[in-house]
């Protein structure tokens, strides 16, 4: 099986939360890497889920969306579009923010992707978290990380502080590269980390 993209396309809509190129480039990571079980840390309306869970079903894992969706109404949203490709088998859904979320015991995944808040702080403990749960081929994958040029700012700029999260924790931790991937004009852009044994020197201002 495949990402069903003409279905996708049509889940995402004309406003989606996350684009359909990216959709795919998270898709093909989670194969590439062959991982089992995924993080998602911020469902939103499901989007990035739906193709997230299309790759699981295909490596045979499940994947963990954690949002606290209070200001949504709940995840019915996220669900029924997981539902809508017969996805639900696939997906555990976690109704709790990033703060609050326990990892289970004994459990390492092979992907974390984030699109929740955006905020620095919030941004700095999500990192940290979700690089612990993370087995030894693990990546990270984060949303929002760059503005088209000409954005009038009022997204609040989230580039600002995901990048600035991401780098203080690279600086510290030096096992660890990262890279802004080349998506499609109209897109916020995916950021990924990486493990690299001899990576850059983050330790530069």
């Amino acid at each position: 099986m495949s990402l069903p993209l003409e279905p996708l396309r049509e889940i995402l809509g004309p406003t989606p939360m996350v684009s359909l190129a990216e959709c795919v480039a998270i898709y093909e990571a989670v194969l590439r890497l062959q991982a089992r079980h995924v993080l998602e840390i911020g469902t939103g309306l499901g989007h990035s889920t739906c193709a997230l869970a299309c790759a699981v079903r295909e490596t045979g894992g499940r994947l963990v969306s954690c949002d606290n969706l209070a200001l949504l109404g709940g995840n019915a949203q996220a669900r029924a579009n997981v539902g809508k490709l017969g996805l639900e088998s696939w997906v555990s859904f976690v109704e709790l923010d990033s703060q609050t979320w326990v990892p289970t015991p004994n459990r390492l995944f092979g992907l974390a992707f984030l699109d929740s808040s955006h905020h620095y702080a919030q941004t700095k403990v999500e990192i940290a978290k979700v690089v612990g749960v993370l087995g030894p081929r693990g990546e990270v994958y984060l949303h929002d990380v760059i503005h088209e040029v000409g954005d009038p700012g009022d997204f609040c700029h989230p580039f600002l502080d995901i990048n600035r999260a991401v780098l203080e924790y690279l600086r510290a931790n030096q096992a660890w590269n990262y890279e802004v991937l080349n998506t499609t004009a109209g897109c916020l852009g995916l950021g990924r980390m990486y493990r690299h044994a001899r990576g850059p020197d983050w330790s530069r201002p």
